[in-house]
């Protein structure tokens, strides 16, 4: 009688433990898009100098994409006035799930 309670019991558990590992997996593959995108981020605003751009790539199952475009509203780099840049990743994988950070970053003046 108690092995039939305890079948029972690990039948009606198995959907629910099966859901956590999926939110696990689904979970793990978002974590590790997030650290692409903070290294590919990283790397982005060390170059110098920043310049309007777009860099794409893979890295195993995830594709990523770096634009750099002049922040909208900012004027233009003047004399010794950095210009404003806005660096965006966008990384994405598994068809529809995406991870996106971006950043305003102060590149090289006008006169260079």
């Amino acid at each position: 009688m108690a092995f039939a309670i305890l079948a029972l019991t690990v039948a009606a558990a198995m959907p629910a433990l099966s859901g956590g590992l999926r939110i696990l997996s689904v979970s793990d593959a978002h974590a590790e898009a997030v650290r692409l995108a903070e290294s590919r981020l990283a790397e982005s605003v060390r170059t110098a100098p920043l310049v309007p751009s777009v860099q794409s790539g893979e890295q195993g199952r995830y594709h990523w994409r770096v634009e750099i475009a002049p922040y909208d509203g900012a004027a233009p780099g003047t004399g010794t006035v950095p210009s404003a840049y806005v660096v965006t990743v966008f990384v994405t994988w598994g068809g529809k799930r995406s991870v996106t950070l971006s950043t305003v970053e102060l590149g090289a003046s006008g006169n260079g």
